[in-house]
């Protein structure tokens, strides 16, 4: 079977047919509909030409983020105009008269290509209501570990594959249009009129041809023609505030929206998925709805929403004609009245989600416009035609998590419509790891120096303390715990606030400066960013598969620089006691600082930002490609993208059980703080004759295998967690090795080296917060405030319980027998085990709740039954 030619200038006949023996079928449409009836009557031996107007297949689940609002009428077209101006035959030869006013007589590339094919409806937050378990087709199953829930881009791969795996790709002339189709004289075959968009050499021409078929499939889907009912006044304001009223069909993101009052019209699937991403962003929503028996309840919507009743018309103030443009922050002038008789004041958009109209431009001749058009397809389109055919569509969709890629998208295709890796979720595997090998070199090493040279400074204390500044100082009191007192105050204090200023600032600004400008000076106050910025801008550029160990890559900088700052205390100890008249422990903090500022400034040209907005100094690293890649990576997980965090978001987030189920378990699933003292029992031990067992390089250096312990466990738990794609069978794990380590240290054995094993084991209780914080991140991709707010939450009690329960379990003056020590602890770590499971069950709950919130947004009206999210 031969390939049709891509450039529309090879018309098949019946003489003498360009491929294949037997009838002649013409399938208008390359959507689900039109794949799965091209394939079957491929392998059923006809003659398929499949025509599809934009430059790819999958129908409605195409995303372009350009929109066409010259599509949208107020009130709408009749059905039989559609959504596209069609030609005359000739229209666009040379020297042929033609309709100068037509909209695609015009130089501008882009606005012809959106002129010939309208944008579809998709939205980037799109995913499916109904599961993939359903939503397939016979010609080929999801690929094996699908979710039930996928992205809008996933779905359109999905039905790529099919396409091209099925033979369709060689049979489907794309940029190609349907202008009219006629019977012939003889009433035997259709005649096609079609033209095709062709720009090979740059310049963008337009090609008609006629083309003669047996038989007909009419596959071009319902969510072309919107639908805007004819309200009182709606047409005039669309005139004068062009930009403040659109349809469904138009809608892309919330972004634009934020802070506005918006008036949402109609109570359907399309108006349910706006109501849910607006809230997010806006300052309120009206939705109106007429009452229908379609209407979603009122229990589904978000609690921003406020229902009302239907509007009878839109009016404008007194002197309220514009002169220019609105200012972005002035609501329109006007009040909107609804049948009730309450008006509707101060509104600065209004989306009309009345969904659409069935209509079929190429057939005018069987349109009937005088019927209603709310009324089934079959009696708009009067026909009786025995070889047309028309396919139907699913009519509700719904939501989903992450899902991986088809293996056999082609992406070499080329179309005039180019829809960018950040759109499409698709990237190509070899650059994709590439791009992560280069990510990680340039964030992950600079973000490691930046934490290993913070947890030296902070690890240099308790190692300088039993090096010589306990006696130079005098600290025979309880001073050392005080000390870190006073650090994770300042600490504590600017977790919450850091958040809100990474988000508003960016991290690869702020956390430079912080480490340039505050590291010497209130240490903790400025560190406190640091946990919530990185692991922030971890989870944005990561998927879930490869966060926990790039957590865990960041926090072996904890265990390595406290190896390190042992090491080179005992080194400077040793060789640079006197030196300048300086002890050998001060030295430590000296070149520690000089250090820390010369990451500092390197830090500003490798910090990334957030992949939507990626720090401008570090692109001759990250270049506009690689961003490409990574929002496309961030699409294909439906995470949504890093913005500001308002006072009204802040607090939203404490509405979250994540936030404190997790925040909790973090801190006494750790158990890392006795850990911390076990220098101060190493330095109690003699010998038989009362001289003490070990030096102060020793004393520095046998830490260092409990902080190597902790190295290597993070790299092995986190790892085998990403592989294997679940965190609690690990979390457990660690528990049981936390709670064993912890119970050695109550029984203290006199086996001194079994007493200092459970002292090394206790070192890996860091595990489980990069366990919880992955979790987290994979579980939340819609609500990245709330993962900033957590991982600030978590770091903010886990200081808090180090800040103060020390002081009383673990007293430097009862060193070494302390009286509540691992005690205390090994209760945290078992009420931890509960608290992981709770999660759990927690997480469950949510996806079950989700999915029954899919279902309740499965029915919708016959007007507005676009496809729609959770």
């Amino acid at each position: 079977m031969g390939s049709i030619p891509q450039d529309g200038t090879a018309a098949p006949s019946a003489e003498a047919p360009t491929f294949g023996q037997g009838t002649r079928v013409a399938v208008i449409g390359s959507g689900v509909s039109g794949i799965c009836a091209g394939a079957h009557l491929l392998r059923h031996g006809a003659n398929v030409v499949v025509f599809e107007r934009s430059g790819v297949s999958s129908g409605v689940w195409n995303f372009d983020p350009r929109t066409d609002s010259n599509s949208v009428v107020y009130p709408s077209n009749p059905a039989s105009l559609g959504d596209y101006a069609t030609s005359v035959p000739d229209q666009f030869l040379p020297r042929q008269s033609r309709k100068d006013n037509h909209p695609l007589n015009t130089s501008d590339g882009d606005a012809l290509e959106v002129a010939f094919a309208p944008p579809g409806p998709a939205y980037s937050g799109l995913h499916n209501n109904v599961p993939t378990s359903l939503l397939y087709s016979n010609l080929k199953p999801w690929p094996k570990g699908t979710p039930e829930n996928v992205s809008h881009w996933e779905i359109a791969k999905y039905l790529q594959t099919l396409s091209a795996e099925n033979g369709l790709d060689k049979v489907t002339l794309y940029n190609t249009r349907v202008e009219n189709a006629t019977k012939s004289a003889d009433g035997k075959t259709w005649n096609v009129r079609t033209i095709t968009l062709l720009a090979k050499d740059g310049t963008p021409r337009i090609v008609e041809r006629t083309w003669e078929f047996d038989a007909i499939v009419v596959c071009s889907g319902h969510y072309n023609l919107p639908r805007v009912p004819n309200i009182p006044g709606l047409s005039q304001w669309k005139e004068l505030f062009k930009d403040r009223i659109s349809h469904t069909k138009e809608y892309r993101n919330p972004n634009r929206f934020r802070d506005k009052n918006v008036l949402v019209i109609g109570g359907g699937t399309s108006s349910l998925d706006v109501c849910r991403e607006l809230s997010e962003v806006t300052a309120g929503i009206y939705q109106s709805t007429r009452g229908g028996q379609f209407d979603h309840p009122t229990e589904v919507l978000p609690q921003i929403v406020k229902r009302v009743g239907e509007v009878t018309g839109f009016t404008l103030d007194s002197d309220a004609i514009p002169k220019g443009d609105l200012e972005e922050q002035s609501p329109i002038p006007g009040q909107t009245t609804l049948k009730d008789g309450q008006t509707l004041k101060d509104i600065h958009h209004v989306i009309v989600a009345t969904g659409y109209l069935t209509s079929f431009p190429f057939l005018p001749q069987y349109h009937n416009d005088n019927l209603d058009p709310d009324d089934a397809t079959p009696e708009v389109l009067v026909t009786s035609e025995a070889n047309m055919l028309f396919c139907t569509m699913a009519t509700d969709i719904i939501q989903a998590h992450d899902a991986s890629s088809p293996k056999n998208y082609d992406p070499d295709r080329k179309t005039p419509v180019e829809t960018v890796a950040e759109d499409s979720g698709y990237v190509d595997p070899k650059e994709e790891r590439a791009f992560v090998w280069r990510l990680d070199l340039g964030f992950l090493v600079i973000g490691f120096l930046g934490y290993m040279f913070k947890y030296i400074d902070q690890t240099n204390i308790s190692n300088a303390y039993v090096s010589g500044m306990k006696e130079d100082l005098s600290l025979y009191g309880n001073e050392l715990n005080f000390f870190t007192t006073y650090f994770n105050i300042g600490y504590i204090v600017m977790l919450w606030p850091s958040c809100i200023l990474i988000s508003h600032i960016g991290p690869s600004k702020w956390l430079p400066a912080c480490e340039v400008y505050g590291l010497r000076f209130l240490i903790g106050f400025f560190e406190g960013t640091t946990w919530p910025a990185y692991f922030t801008m971890i989870s944005q550029w990561y998927l879930p598969h490869e966060v926990a160990l790039r957590m865990s890559l960041y926090n072996i900088a904890q265990p390595a620089g406290a190896m390190l700052s042992g090491a080179m205390q005992g080194g400077l100890s040793t060789n640079m006691e006197g030196v300048l008249g300086r002890a050998g422990w001060r030295w430590a903090f000296i070149i520690n600082g000089v250090c820390t500022i010369a990451v500092a400034l390197v830090a500003f040209f490798l910090l990334p930002g957030y992949p939507e907005s990626p720090n401008r100094l570090a692109k001759f690293y990250l270049k506009p490609r690689h961003i490409e890649i990574a929002l496309a990576r961030a699409r294909r997980v439906n995470r949504k993208p890093q913005i500001g965090i308002t006072p009204k978001t802040f607090f939203r987030c404490f509405t979250f059980w994540q936030l404190w189920a997790i925040g909790i378990a973090w801190p006494i699933g750790g158990n890392f703080a006795p850990a911390n003292y076990y220098n101060l029992w190493l330095k109690s031990l003699k010998n038989p004759d009362g001289t003490k067992k070990y030096t102060v390089a020793m004393l520095n250096y046998l830490p260092i295998i409990g902080q190597a312990a902790q190295l290597v466990a993070e790299v092995v738990y986190s790892s085998a967690s990403d592989y294997f794609g679940t965190r609690l069978p690990f979390l457990l794990l660690h528990s049981t090795v936390n709670i064993t380590s912890l119970a050695i240290l109550i029984v203290r054995p006199q086996n001194e080296k079994l007493y200092m094993a459970g002292w090394y084991m206790n070192y890996t209780g860091a595990v489980s917060m990069m366990l919880l914080c992955s979790w987290a991140s994979e579980n939340l991709p819609h609500e990245p405030q709330v993962r900033t707010m957590l991982f600030a939450s978590g770091t903010l009690f886990a200081y808090l319980l180090s800040a103060f329960v020390p002081l009383a379990a673990y007293p430097a003056s009862e060193a070494p027998n302390w009286r509540i020590g691992a005690k205390l602890y090994i209760g945290f770590a078992t009420f931890a085990v509960f608290l992981y499971i709770a999660i759990y069950f927690g997480f469950r709950w949510e996806k079950k709740r989700a999915k029954k919130q899919g279902q309740l947004t499965s029915g919708s009206s016959k007007g507005d039954a676009e496809p729609g999210s959770e």
